[in-house]
């Protein structure tokens, strides 16, 4: 983190802005032309997790499951650790991404009613469930495809392709941009649900 924010320094000198964002598409293109992007990959897990215990001063039990938890984000990690009830949030939107997977269609499509039906009252909150579900189906990828993942992704992955993983994401990265995008609620999440992987 530290080299990362020297490195900003240099390049934008004392007189200098940031921008961050995490949708450089949601940029008008005058904006972005007059920008010189830089992309901020996760930590590893050891990485973080021994940032964690030097600069918060966490027990190594505590951070490498902060670090897996918040895959590799450093501010996410301290969010988690400073309110646990996000990690609890992050552990049940996994739990219900990995049954949806291997759910039938009428189980699939009932909680894209309860979402559907809760977005027009709780946006961010639904909005929360997709991203984990999309950061679930990241760290499937990754462990598909011999990368560092979570052990629990790891064992999940076991029979599952790349293929798998990445139609996933893509029906779930649909699903957002359409709900973002003042689509029917409901139809874009039974529409995610038929295109997620039905693992038996």
């Amino acid at each position: 983190a530290k080299k990362r924010l020297e490195r900003f320094r240099k390049i934008v000198g004392a007189d200098g802005l940031v921008l961050e964002t995490s949708d450089v598409d949601a940029l008008l293109p005058t904006v972005r032309s007059r920008c010189q992007e830089m992309v901020l990959r996760p930590l590893s897990h050891a990485r973080l997790a021994a940032s964690l215990r030097e600069h918060a001063g966490l027990p190594a039990d505590d951070t490498l499951a902060l670090a897996r938890l918040a895959h590799g984000r450093y501010g996410l990690a301290m969010r988690m650790h400073a309110d646990p009830s996000l990690a609890v949030l992050r552990q049940s939107a996994t739990e219900e991404a990995r049954r949806l997977a291997r759910a039938g269609r009428n189980e699939r499509f009932d909680v894209a009613d309860r979402l559907g039906s809760a977005w027009y009252r709780e946006r961010e909150s639904v909005l929360a469930t997709v991203d984990l579900w999309r950061d679930w189906w990241r760290e499937v990828l990754l462990a598909t495809s011999g990368l560092e993942a979570s052990p629990e992704a790891v064992e999940y992955a076991a029979g599952l392709t790349p293929a798998d993983a990445v139609r996933a994401l893509r029906a779930v990265q649909t699903a957002r941009e359409h709900l973002l995008g003042n689509t029917s609620a409901p139809l874009a999440l039974e529409v995610m649900m038929l295109d997620l992987p039905m693992l038996s």
